[in-house]
């Protein structure tokens, strides 16, 4: 991301008076949360903004010294940083739009999540990382949750559900902030999360959830970024063109055919 798109670090954990267009962006940035029944569309105010976890990567200066302001040596992955399959990330958008909208609904919490695949790592875990640079931006550890056992968006699912029905029972509405590229696959794997859970407790908690009225509601980081700055509007013009964005379409459309086809987890290696 270019230099001109960064956002501005905290000084402080007070919070600032807004200007009449933060005020109007806010605004904005209401109307994209909502979930549709039955063809209306609800609105809804996040008890809790989940921030997915979209890969790290390392900061170090020539010398192998962490850069300042990473955490020990990390950062959230740009666009232009690739994962290990060679596909785009993005995961540093998906903190900067869960942190503005944290400004937007200051009474929420925000949830870290996930650790590294290869057990042999000795990389921090990825909700570290992203509570690091959440507290960069204003939000305070107060309000953080970190979760640092699942390694992909599946576990973690059920992992937040387990979390919501036994630890943070008060919290009733999930905003699950993720880029535009992985919203399909996540909406398709709450629709078959009770299918797709391992063990029958899973599967009674997630129906209990559901019955409960909870809700989990993926967000596209993208939506809320352009309204923040009409540039990241351009900016994500750009990489949607990109061979490297592309592949990452064209992988995420084979998750969602093979959770359809009830083949997803089936080749998932176990302990995840």
């Amino acid at each position: 991301m270019s230099e001109g798109l960064k956002p501005q670090m905290a000084t402080g954990v007070e919070k600032q008076t807004r200007t009449p267009e933060e005020e109007q962006k806010s605004e904005k940035i209401k109307e994209l949360f909502f979930y549709e029944d039955n063809g209306e569309r609800i609105p809804f105010t996040p008890d809790a903004l989940v921030v997915v976890s979209g890969g790290i990567v390392p900061v170090l200066t020539k010398d192998g010294i962490p850069v300042r302001d990473s955490y020990k040596g990390y950062k959230t992955a740009s666009y232009n940083d690739l994962d290990n399959k060679g596909l785009t990330s993005g995961g540093k958008a998906r903190v900067i739009a869960a942190a503005d909208a944290y400004k937007t609904f200051p009474k929420t919490k925000l949830f870290t999540n996930s650790k590294d695949v290869d057990p042999n790592s000795e990389r921090p875990t990825y909700a570290a990382v992203y509570k690091h640079e959440l507290l960069s931006y204003e939000v305070l550890e107060a309000d953080i949750i970190s979760e640092e056992e699942t390694k992909i968006t599946l576990t973690m699912l059920l992992k937040l559900v387990r979390t919501a029905q036994t630890e943070q029972t008060n919290l009733r509405t999930f905003a699950l902030i993720t880029n535009e590229y992985h919203v399909e696959r996540i909406k398709t794997m709450i629709t078959m999360l009770p299918r797709l859970a391992d063990t029958q407790e899973a599967k009674d908690e997630i129906e209990e959830f559901f019955a409960s009225g909870k809700i989990l509601i993926p967000i596209a980081a993208e939506t809320i970024l352009k309204i923040r700055d009409r540039r990241y509007a351009m900016l994500f013009e750009q990489v949607k063109h990109s061979p490297e964005y592309q592949a990452r379409l064209a992988s995420e459309a084979q998750g969602v055919k093979d959770l359809l086809a009830g083949t997803y987890n089936k080749n998932l290696p176990s302990k995840y």
